[in-house]
């Protein structure tokens, strides 16, 4: 990449993930999602904790702007990397269109999905990798001590301590794995649940709980870091490092009462505030600003 930038000479450069070439000395504007790769340290490799530690806050010192997705990531990387204020800019990330019209997904497309993953009529849903953040353990331990109908589907890679927790329950038999799903077949995986739990402990953004609230579902999460913000007042929010608590919010989201109701209604209003096209406008906005100082040698 640093050879094709030498080659381009760009006016600009944007990079929209961590991944910066060391070298060239070109405009520079970088996207940064969030920081769990600094403020989690211990989960990655000694090669990953050098290059965000010190590459990675060397690019960020000399670009020309920074934009992250949340509020709280604006405070992380400030906190961080001591930029000046007025450097980093807060663009929220969108939400694809089709998650917003899962309710016209007919019964048959629905079944054959189901068959396809071999997936009950109805579960709970949770999504996650085996990172600690993402907190999927907690989330096995409050469904394995609750007394729940509905089976516990993980979209995530299969991990055997997960099964370990069920067995210790006597629940392994209604623990589903699902390890891959087409992204266009999204929508329906959360149209087949009948609530959405993330009690993740680190989200810049969190994608899921949006996208479950998007299609209309009760969703179950943190009320840690970004995940508030995000998604306001369309959210059960728990304690995530509390099992119980975590399990009393899955009770609360199927018992589909009144105020369930209501929450799930306010988080499909909000979700539709975040629009790929207003993140495209406001991008190229940040463009346009970075340009103009450069032309006038600001």
């Amino acid at each position: 990449l640093a050879l094709v930038l030498r080659r381009l000479r760009p006016d600009l450069f944007h990079t929209p993930s961590f991944m910066v070439p060391l070298f060239g000395h070109y405009p520079l504007l970088t996207t940064i999602h969030d920081l769990n790769h600094v403020v989690l340290a211990e989960n990655y490799s000694v090669f990953h904790r050098i290059y965000y530690s010190f590459f990675l806050a060397r690019k960020v010192g000399r670009a020309e702007a920074v934009i992250t997705v949340s509020k709280f990531s604006r405070d992380e990387i400030l906190r961080f990397f001591k930029l000046p204020a007025d450097k980093v800019q807060v663009i929220y990330n969108g939400i694809d269109d089709h998650f917003f019209v899962h309710g016209s997904s007919t019964r048959e497309a629905l079944e054959a999905f189901r068959s396809k993953y071999e997936l009950p009529d109805r579960y709970i849903l949770t999504i996650g990798n085996r990172k600690p953040h993402k907190n999927v353990h907690r989330t096995v331990e409050a469904y394995c001590s609750g007394n729940f109908a509905e089976p516990l589907v993980l979209l995530s890679e299969f991990d055997p301590t997960l099964l370990k927790i069920a067995e210790r329950y006597q629940k392994k038999h209604q623990i589903h794995f699902l390890r891959f799903v087409d992204r266009r077949e999204f929508p329906l995986v959360y149209a087949g649940a009948a609530a959405f739990v993330f009690p993740s402990l680190y989200e810049g953004f969190g994608f899921p709980p949006l996208e479950a609230a998007a299609c209309g579902l009760p969703v179950v999460t943190s009320r840690r870091a970004s995940l508030p913000e995000v998604l306001k007042d369309g959210a059960i929010y728990v304690d995530p490092e509390d099992v119980s608590d975590i399990r009393q919010g899955i009770v609360l989201a199927l018992q589909q009462g009144s105020s369930t109701l209501a929450v799930v209604e306010r988080g499909r209003l909000n979700a539709r505030e975040y629009r790929w096209s207003k993140v495209a406008r406001d991008t190229l906005g940040v463009y346009q600003s970075i340009l103009g100082k450069l032309s006038h040698g600001v």
